[in-house]
C-alpha cells in the first residue's frame, strides 16, 4: 500500500494553497492539481488494484468538483476530503462493496445537504 507521507502531503498542500483564492478560482486550481497529484499517486501505487481505487476516487471527487449546483465553497471543502477518503478506500476494502461504509455514506450525506435534497 502507498505509505510514503510526501505523498499524502503534496495532496494537502494543494488544499491548504487554495485557501489564498477567491472560491470559483480555488475550484479550477484544485481539480488541475488534484489530477496532477492523481497522476503521481497512481505512479507509485504498488498494485492495479491501488491504482483502480486511486483512479475510482479521483473520479468521484472530480464529479464533485465539477457540479455546479453546489457552490464553489463547499466544492473546496470536498476537495479537501479527497485524501482521507482516498486512505479509507485503500484501507478497507468494502468500501466500494458496502454503501452502508461510514465515509461513503458522510460523502452522500453532504452531497445531498448541498444540494438541498435534505
Amino acid at each position: 500500500m502507498l505509505q510514503d507521507g510526501q505523498q499524502w502531503q503534496g495532496f494537502a498542500q494543494v488544499a491548504d494553497s487554495a485557501s489564498q483564492l477567491d472560491a470559483a478560482g480555488q475550484v479550477a486550481q484544485l481539480a488541475q492539481q488534484l489530477r496532477q497529484q492523481t497522476s503521481t499517486l497512481k505512479r507509485a501505487a504498488e498494485s492495479s488494484g491501488e491504482k483502480a481505487t486511486i483512479e475510482v476516487v479521483a473520479l468521484m471527487f472530480q464529479a464533485i468538483l465539477s457540479e455546479d449546483r453546489i457552490p464553489p465553497t463547499l466544492r473546496v471543502w470536498f476537495a479537501r476530503l479527497q485524501i482521507p477518503v482516498l486512505r479509507v478506500a485503500l484501507a478497507e476494502q468494502d468500501f466500494f462493496s458496502s454503501l452502508q461504509h461510514p465515509a461513503r455514506r458522510l460523502i452522500d450525506r453532504m452531497g445531498s445537504c448541498a444540494l438541498g435534497f435534505d
